[in-house]
């Protein structure tokens, strides 16, 4: 038989034991992704945005994916330390050098989270042609 837990009197036991899902300025990170999603969709040349994590990479997208029918968001944040990483997967439009795009890219999610430190991964995974 088992004993059911007893509270523990001290006040540091009543700490999350999950650390929030925060990023710039207490914004979600998940609401930081999307604001970054438009962001790179307004970007000249960006065509498509595509999952920032390949969905076979990451099981439990995949299966939250499976059933909600929910695409995951295209931009990946996590703001757990002192700068903000930022990972995004995009394809270039015809007639746009893929280099200068994914710098664009890159510069708009820096000035959008401006002031905070970032560093920004963007990858060219599709040129359209």
């Amino acid at each position: 038989m088992t004993e059911p837990l007893r509270p523990s009197a001290s006040a540091s036991d009543h700490a999350p034991a999950v650390a929030p899902d925060t990023a710039v300025n207490g914004v979600p990170d998940s609401a930081v992704a999307g604001e970054l999603r438009r962001v790179l969709e307004q970007v000249d040349g960006v065509q498509k945005l595509y999952p920032a994590h390949p969905v076979w990479q990451n099981i439990a997208g995949a299966a939250h994916a499976a059933v909600t029918g929910e695409a995951p968001n295209p931009v990946a944040v996590d703001a757990s330390g002192d700068v903000v990483t930022v990972k995004a997967r995009i394809g270039v439009a015809t007639g746009h050098r893929a280099p200068d795009v994914a710098r664009a890219a890159a510069a708009a999610v820096r000035a959008h989270l401006e002031p905070r430190r970032c560093a920004v991964e963007v990858a060219v995974v599709h040129i359209a042609g």
